[in-house]
């Protein structure tokens, strides 16, 4: 996947977090010498952390793909992006990271770049957590994944995209919530809109994701803003410490979670306390 997107954008493409680090030493280089600050922009799911167990884990949803499908067949997709949420809100002793992750993420901090999330999860109520992103941040602490604070507000809304669930995506001390991404939205497009805020346009952007449209979305944004800009796939979190679950498991957890994505999104587009056992 390496090359260049155009003039400005350089796009990569690693399993090992040690060699992303290079290319951040590298890239700062091309800009402006050795000393360059950039913004650095993580992904969270798969690429900080894995927080999902055996029945949501990517190899257990390959393997258990056709059924999957079968099951997802009643849900329009408003609805299955709440389903794919669900693994999500499990307490911080369900995530797993690795020590190098973070020791890269604190260099990166120490090199004098403000690091931040950008990842495609919820805002406000879901489930029992009365604001998702507050209990996203909380758990990212815990794990030791400490984001800058690039705006003098603590949190900061983006007007602009369709709201989902009655909420636009958002800032919320250091993590740019997408809140979906559907109806137009685009990691790219909110990481636009989250420059335009900001009273000072940085260097360059390092982003890290492991999806290639993010990556490649996300580079192709900062050509239209003339943002020199390092765009990294990292998929090494992705099988890393994952767990195939048994068919019947896998079957069971689904079936009970789409139950309750129908019952509670009919009712009042949001969730009550879950009594799913993860």
């Amino acid at each position: 996947m390496e090359g260049n997107v155009q003039k400005c954008s350089t796009l990569k493409s690693t399993k090992s977090v040690e060699e992303l680090y290079s290319f951040v030493t590298d890239f700062r280089k091309t800009i402006d010498g050795s000393q360059s600050e950039c913004l650095a922009v993580f992904d969270v799911d798969q690429t900080l952390i894995r927080a999902v167990p055996p029945v949501a884990s990517s190899i257990s949803h390959k393997v258990h793909e056709d059924l999957f499908k079968r099951l997802l067949s009643e849900l329009p997709i408003e609805q299955e992006y709440l389903l794919a949420h669900l693994p999500l809100s499990v307490p911080s002793n369900n995530a797993v990271r690795e020590e190098k992750t973070v020791d890269v993420f604190n260099k990166l901090h120490e090199d004098g770049h403000p690091v931040i999330a950008l990842t495609a999860s919820l805002t406000g109520p879901f489930e029992s957590y009365e604001r998702f992103e507050v209990f996203r941040f909380n758990l990212l602490k815990d794990l030791g994944f400490n984001f800058s604070e690039i705006y003098q507000e603590p949190e900061v809304p983006f007007s602009g995209f369709v709201d989902f669930r009655g909420l636009p995506p958002s800032y919320y001390k250091g993590m740019i919530n997408t809140n979906g991404l559907f109806g137009g939205r685009s990691k790219g497009k909110i990481l636009m809109a989250c420059l335009d805020k900001l009273n000072t346009v940085p260097c360059g952007v390092i982003f890290v994701d492991d999806v290639e449209a993010n990556v490649h979305g996300v580079a192709e944004a900062m050509e239209v803003v003339r943002v020199p800009c390092l765009s990294i796939l990292y998929n090494a979190a992705l099988w890393r410490h994952e767990e195939l679950a048994e068919e019947s498991d896998f079957e069971s957890y689904w079936t009970a979670a789409i139950a309750e994505i129908k019952q509670n999104y009919l009712r009042e587009n949001n969730f009550m306390p879950s009594s799913r056992a993860l």
